[in-house]
């Protein structure tokens, strides 16, 4: 008992003569707080080459209890550089810690450094040399007090800035919390940090990697003052949810040289998804994968020359599911590789997929990729197998699209570089073939775009072109049967810019342009915007079942359209509609930035109230659709133009129009029934007569109408006359003037022409549509006023005509001439129009 009493005693008076002399170095510190916080400012000038501004200095006690801190706020120290002012540390608040029991002995030991709120700027200029050399060299270091013994770095939001002007990179990163330990030993340092790191992002030469990547790290590693190396033991970085592994070393000695690996811990398809680019990696961070999944990188070189970068990366038997949707690629094998020969030159790499392998939705597929030059990229690629739509679409969502069914099968073969696709003149050294088979194919868009009710058909690739045998499309309520040849697509779909030349049979079709050219965007509106692309030549054999714009519905149409040079050739095509058959070629000229048509017509019985029906009582209401019966025969010349919206210049109007009429009937035609007064019979309301022929010209907006004779069940009736587009008419209409039952005046017999014992009364219908008035036509008599309006008529359609030749003469230039330039080794072209024509391989 003797021995514990005297323990005792002794432990207690050891720990109060050590509280004792802890509180006399806490009470000397205070005493002697400003005198400790000089000596300190004294001995850090003795040490650094730069200035330092502080704004306040503390000594404190309690912050950092038991160890005794000196605090720093708004704290610069400029950089190395000569003549320069500019920061290599700004930072709100920092702490060096010193310790008690050293400070009572005059020693000003620092053991530990925090530093909140900061910022790094790290530079090295194009010469190498850096910013951050502010302690003074060992020779012109003081034998002081003063020395450093770190054993612990804390850095509390910290960002580190780095500008290396001689190999044209720039760093930044941010940290929220990092705490490094550090000892030494035998001139070796060893250092475990750990903490968060954000890489805002890494340039080199200009170009953004690894932006806004999160790190995780917990890291280890020895520096040798020696050998002036550091090696890394190996150390964890967590990015995202993937964790890897780094090992390795950096030697110092001469030039810089680095020797890194980096390994996937637990790795999955995430792992490899998160070093994709952020904007990518959202789209697919929700993929989760089973199996074995690798990665490995190792980096070499120098950073003054190159870094060379290789990674090795695959799947076996894995899994890849998108949790959205459950659906999932099962059975998936991957090797892949990328190889860079310079970090500062990725775009110099290569990657390479080699026995891909894999199945979804039960339908399998397998394939080889590789990719050398990311600028200027040599794809190598064969795939084959069969996939669902709707499960591929679940997997990889597209966002204009709700919903897709159908599969696709066939194979794909490509060899070349992607640019010589973009020439005409270098597509040939490309090597691309496959053959593609959709089965029932349903797409169904966002937007109020017509859905693809169905897709089936072959489409072989042949070089750069694509043959399409036996399609069947319908989209919305259009649809239609096809075969044909689209030469130089692959080059034309890359660049947009590239010639394409279509040369197909359409047949068995229904369209309805009203849906098809109608898109959210415009839905309801008028405007269009139609001009025919100058990389267009197209060669294609119409057989539609019906067609329909608007009020316009055509039956049975057939014929064929070409389009050269931003214009389209229609030639020969027929059409029912409106209760007859329509005949017309034409051409459309969009060469010039405007939509400029010519066109001849020929029309075979058409219902001529359909026919105004049809154009809108062709924007007038004085003689409308419930006006008229009766079946038009007419041959019609015109040449129009629109803009590219498809709205129509009424001043480009020209028109040379023969007509007949059989069987007509005008009805409640006000003008005319305002002529009963003028004649005995009273049945101008329901007029009938017989054939009536007439050559009407349209041209400066005015209608002119020569001398026609209407026999009617009532009277004989002469007219002709003008009548412009904003509605202004002059008509001379003749009666004869034995139908008068009225008394007769001087007025009117001024009105009277006598001819060959006939007599015949003059009127005029002047004025507007809407107010027009009848009087009797005195001038009329005794000049020629009927037959000078046919003579000006002849005159404008003499110089019409002659315009309509040279339209017709580039018809027979393009019949003469092979449509297009195909080439004599051309094998893919066939001829129509079979209907069953089918391409042999």
């Amino acid at each position: 008992m003797k021995f514990f009493r005297i323990i005792k005693k002794i432990i207690f008076w050891s720990l109060l003569l050590a509280g004792v002399i802890f509180t006399a170095g806490i009470i000397s510190s205070i005493i002697y707080k400003d005198r400790i916080i000089k000596q300190m400012i004294r001995e850090a000038n003795k040490h650094l080459n730069t200035p330092v501004r502080v704004d306040e200095i503390n000594l404190n006690i309690w912050d950092k209890f038991p160890q005794i801190a000196v605090s720093f706020k708004n704290i610069l120290i400029e950089e190395s550089f000569e003549n320069s002012t500019s920061p290599l540390l700004t930072a709100k608040k920092a702490y060096i810690i010193l310790n008690p029991f050293e400070l009572m002995r005059g020693e000003y030991v620092v053991n530990q450094i925090f530093i909140e709120h900061g910022n790094f700027f790290i530079k090295v200029d194009k010469n190498g040399n850096n910013n951050y050399a502010i302690l003074r060299s060992g020779n012109d270091t003081p034998k002081d007090s003063l020395t450093f013994n770190l054993s612990k770095i804390f850095l509390k939001d910290v960002s580190i800035h780095y500008f290396d002007a001689r190999n044209n990179q720039e760093h930044s990163y941010h940290t929220r919390t990092q705490v490094a330990s550090l000892t030494f030993e035998q001139n070796v340092y060893r250092i475990q940090t750990k903490g968060d790191l954000t890489c805002i992002f890494i340039k080199i030469d200009g170009r953004a990697l690894f932006a806004d990547k999160d790190f995780i790290i917990n890291a280890m590693l020895t520096y040798s003052m020696d050998e002036n190396r550091v090696e890394f033991q190996p150390s964890l970085f967590q990015l995202a949810e993937s964790k890897f592994e780094l090992e390795g070393s950096i030697d110092l000695s001469g030039e810089t040289l680095l020797d890194l690996r980096i390994t996937g811990i637990e790795t999955d398809i995430r792992t490899l998804l998160s070093l994709l680019p952020e904007a990518q990696n959202q789209k697919y961070r929700d993929y989760k994968s089973q199996g074995e999944v690798y990665f490995e990188m190792t980096l070499t070189g120098s950073p003054n020359n190159a870094i060379a970068l290789t990674s090795n990366f695959g799947l076996t038997n894995a899994t890849v599911i998108y949790p959205e949707s459950s659906t999932q690629f099962n059975d998936l094998n991957m090797k892949g590789t990328l190889s860079i020969n310079s970090v500062y030159k990725p775009e110099d790499g290569s990657v390479t997929l080699d026995n891909i392998t894999g199945s979804v939705g039960g339908k399998s597929f397998s394939g080889n990729l590789s990719l050398d030059n990311f600028t200027d990229p040599y794809l190598r690629m064969e795939l084959e197998g069969e996939i669902s739509i709707s499960e591929l679409l679940k997997i990889f969502p597209v966002g204009k699209l709700i919903s897709a069914s159908g599969t696709i099968s066939g194979n794909v073969h490509f060899n070349g570089n992607i640019s010589d696709l973009k020439s005409h003149y270098t597509a040939g050294k490309v090597s691309a073939s496959g053959k593609l088979n959709l089965k029932e194919v349903v797409i169904a868009f966002k937007d109020n775009y017509p859905p693809v009710t169905r897709v089936t058909g072959l489409f072989v690739v042949i070089k750069n072109d694509l043959v399409v045998s036996e399609a069947l499309v319908s989209v919305g309520n259009s649809n239609f049967e096809m075969n044909g040849t689209f030469k130089n697509i692959l080059p034309y779909l890359l660049s947009g810019k590239r010639m394409i030349q279509i040369e197909a049979s359409v047949y068995n079709a229904i369209i309805d342009f009203d849906e098809l050219l109608q898109t959210s965007e415009d839905k309801g509106a008028e405007s269009r915007n139609f001009i025919i692309s100058k990389n267009l030549q197209l060669d294609l054999d119409c057989r539609f079942n019906s067609l329909k714009f608007k009020r316009f519905v055509a039956r049975n149409l057939e014929g064929e359209i070409k389009v050269k040079d931003q214009k389209a050739f229609v030639q020969n095509m027929t059409f029912e509609s409106m209760g007859g058959q329509l005949s017309f070629n034409g051409l459309i000229n969009t060469s010039n930035g405007y939509i400029q048509i010519t066109n001849s017509s020929h029309l075979k019985n058409i219902n001529i109230d359909s026919l105004f029906y049809v154009f809108k009582n062709f924007n007038q209401s004085w003689l409308v659709a419930d006006h008229l019966s009766g079946r038009i025969f007419a041959d019609v010349l015109t040449d129009m133009t629109f803009n590219p919206d498809l709205r129509f210049y009424p001043d480009s109007l020209i028109a040379d129009i023969r007509i007949s009429i059989s069987d007509g009937e005008l009805n409640n035609f006000e003008p005319l029934i305002q002529l009963e007064k003028y004649i005995a019979d009273k049945n101008l309301e329901h007029l009938r007569f017989s054939d009536l022929s007439n050559d009407i010209h349209i041209e400066n907006r005015m209608i002119y109408v020569p001398a026609m004779e209407v026999r009617s069940n009532v009277t004989t009736i002469q007219i002709s006359g003008t009548h412009t587009f904003d509605q202004k008419i002059n008509y001379h209409v003749v009666l004869p003037f034995e139908s008068f039952g009225k008394s007769k005046n001087d007025e009117m017999f001024g009105a009277v022409e006598e001819t060959g014992g006939v007599s015949k009364l003059h009127l005029r219908i002047t004025g507007t549509t809407d107010d027009y008035e009848i009087v009797f036509d005195t001038k009329a008599v005794g000049i020629k006023i009927i037959s000078d309006i046919k003579k000006e008529v002849q005159e404008l359609k003499d110089a019409f005509r002659k315009k309509e030749e040279a339209v017709k003469s580039q018809e027979i230039l393009l019949n003469e001439e092979e449509f297009f330039e195909w080439e004599e080794d051309d094998t893919t072209r066939v001829h129509y129009p079979q209907k069953n024509w089918l391409p042999h391989f």
